[in-house]
């Protein structure tokens, strides 16, 4: 079962099982401005209406008011939701995830992801940002940004960094690395596989 989550403007956090404390979605809040279907085995939750259409009283509600979603995955579970699917063009927080595979799309977008656990990551974007913090991937990376950066501390001490296509820059553990090379160290697992186009990739 793939979840594909899609949010135009509208800053989203989303926690899973490991860091629920209780806590349930507050999707329905938000109803009118998503749509939700179910076709085969994909479960689509996508942002239809430009939540920043709506009237604002003052232009400090918009810039100091923090409006977020929480979307307890939790929830899903029955559906055995085995790969998330994620496309924004606003701040996204991911914390406490544990999914087989995710991958995101950002364009632009500034993307947070905590303590959470992976077998495949897959990060793609331009004009954006990725941070991870405390993120363990088992088997594969793929990294493929424009104009973007991606930091992930700390990174595993333990993979395989492949460089296919570095005009920008990319950094482990502070020492930079030439563009079309293959590193290794320790166990070489996860593999991660970088494409990086005027942008910068820091790990460690």
């Amino acid at each position: 079962m793939q979840l594909q989550l899609s949010f135009i403007d509208l800053p989203c956090e989303l926690i899973g099982q490991s860091a629920m404390g209780g806590r349930s979605s507050n999707l329905d809040k938000f109803q009118d401005y998503f749509t939700i279907n179910k076709t085969g085995s994909t479960l689509a939750v996508k942002q239809t209406v430009s939540y920043w259409n709506e009237k604002r009283p003052s232009l400090g509600e918009i810039l100091f008011q923090k409006h977020t979603i929480t979307l307890n995955l939790n929830d899903y579970a029955p559906l055995g939701i085995d790969e998330v699917l994620i496309s924004t063009a606003s701040h996204l927080t991911l914390q406490g995830i544990k999914v087989p595979r995710l991958s995101i799309q950002a364009n632009p977008a500034g993307v947070n992801i905590n303590r959470s656990q992976f077998q495949e990551l897959d990060l793609r974007g331009s004009a954006c940002s990725f941070t991870l913090s405390n993120v363990a991937v088992a088997n594969s990376v793929n990294i493929d940004i424009q104009s973007a950066s991606v930091n992930w501390k700390p990174a595993p001490h333990e993979l395989t960094l492949e460089l296919k296509q570095v005009s920008g820059s990319a950094t482990y553990c502070g020492k930079r690395l030439d563009a079309l090379r293959t590193y290794s160290w320790g166990s070489g697992s996860p593999r991660v596989m970088v494409n990086c186009v005027g942008g910068s990739v820091n790990l460690g």
